[in-house]
């Protein structure tokens, strides 16, 4: 098991620290962990810059789509249990997935699409994979346009490929968060809390924040050019039950999630998931495919996204580091890693043993400070392990 340095672990302070100062973003919280013990957890910054209130250790984020591995591992629970195969098709729980359309073509002049059929179901697998087809209107041009023109989101529209032909990510999970209330009759939360929050002790994840909570929760900002404006909290913070996002959190609960799975699917002597499932989730599921350039097609909700395209792969919930290379930070191949909307980050290194999150509340996605202290953090553990 490797650990971090008591230099290194100054250096990943100092780079939150100063990435505050010089306003390049407004707050932020880091934690690392091993499998038994937290290394390091560190915030900077304000939680609230109109009322100047200090980021805590345990302030709440909108951790976005870092609830898609949540989502995949409780699909992975039922696929356990023998409610589902990976491989069966989604309409067996969800019947309008039956015979699924494709875009054939599209005219951005005004709008118009024709459409064929897909050549194949859409499949369980697919959806934790995405390769279903489904993309982002925020990621993705045609589907941008057709919310514009249309107000239909991305699942209610032709998939943008044939399901298993390529990697493009989009709301697949959340159409999983449909197939869970399906088979077990629950709303979301209540089976997350009943099959992972309660005993790993997430206490601080939810939808829909409680009354006495609510002052934890950070605000966020939009970056406006060179300003980064901020974006009071509503009275009510919680948002639509979804597979695909809107879960809040804390790293101190993202951590234990993380830890579960670096313990290959046990946490204080309970086991959530077998071996063989956490080491399916984290293997490549996309065969010869590979992560790929997600464009901008919104830019006020993100930049064109996914640093290692066209060399990492995808799992069942997971991005895969693929070959170390010298132009980018050097978590060890086969790390598994994601990512949410307000950047927020994380990956698990099983090679080292090593569990990090790095919380940030801010628009763009990938924003270009937040994607730099990412890296940074990341060349401080790797550059000062022993």
């Amino acid at each position: 098991m490797s650990t971090i340095t008591k230099t290194g672990l100054i250096e990943i302070h100092d780079q939150m620290r100063c990435a505050v100062e010089r306003q390049e973003i407004p707050s932020a919280v880091g934690m690392i962990a091993n499998k038994n013990r937290i290394v390091f957890h560190e915030a900077v910054g304000t939680q609230d810059a109109a009322q100047g209130t200090a980021l805590r250790g345990d302030t709440i984020f909108r951790i976005a789509s870092m609830t898609k591995p949540i989502t995949s591992a409780a699909i992975m629970m039922l696929y356990e249990q023998g409610k589902l195969d990976l491989d069966e098709a989604a309409a067996h729980f969800i019947p309008s997935l039956r015979s699924p359309q494709v875009f054939a073509s599209f005219n951005p002049e005004d709008a118009s699409y024709t459409c064929r059929p897909a050549g194949t179901e859409i499949t369980i697998r697919h959806l934790l994979n995405h390769t279903s087809g489904y993309g982002y209107a925020f990621s993705n041009p045609i589907l941008f346009a057709l919310e514009q023109a249309t107000g239909q989101s991305p699942t209610e529209l032709p998939l943008l490929h044939d399901p298993g032909t390529q990697w493009t990510y989009g709301m697949g999970t959340a159409i999983l968060g449909d197939v869970i209330r399906a088979i077990t009759g629950m709303d979301l939360y209540a089976f997350f809390n009943a099959e992972l929050f309660d005993a790993l002790g997430m206490s601080d994840s939810f939808y829909q924040v409680p009354p006495e909570k609510r002052a934890r929760v950070s605000t966020y900002h939009q970056r406006r050019r060179k300003d980064l404006v901020g974006i009071p909290n509503p009275q009510d913070i919680g948002y639509p039950e979804t597979g695909s996002g809107n879960l809040l959190s804390t790293a101190s609960d993202y951590i234990r999630f993380l830890q579960m799975l670096l313990n290959r699917g046990v946490s204080q002597g309970r086991r959530f998931l077998r071996e063989d499932s956490v080491l399916r989730m984290t293997r490549n599921q996309i065969g010869d495919l590979s992560v790929e350039i997600q464009p901008a097609a919104d830019t006020s909700k993100c930049r064109p996204f996914m640093l290692r395209a066209k060399q990492d792969k995808f799992g069942l919930g997971f991005q895969l580091a693929g070959a170390a290379s010298a132009k980018l930070p050097q978590r060890s191949p086969g790390s598994y890693s994601w990512a949410g909307l307000y950047n927020t980050y994380f990956w698990v290194d099983p090679r080292q043993e090593l569990a990090v999150v790095l919380l940030m509340q801010m628009l763009p996605f990938y924003d270009v400070a937040c994607r730099n202290l990412c890296m940074n953090i990341e060349k401080a553990i790797y550059g000062n392990l022993e």
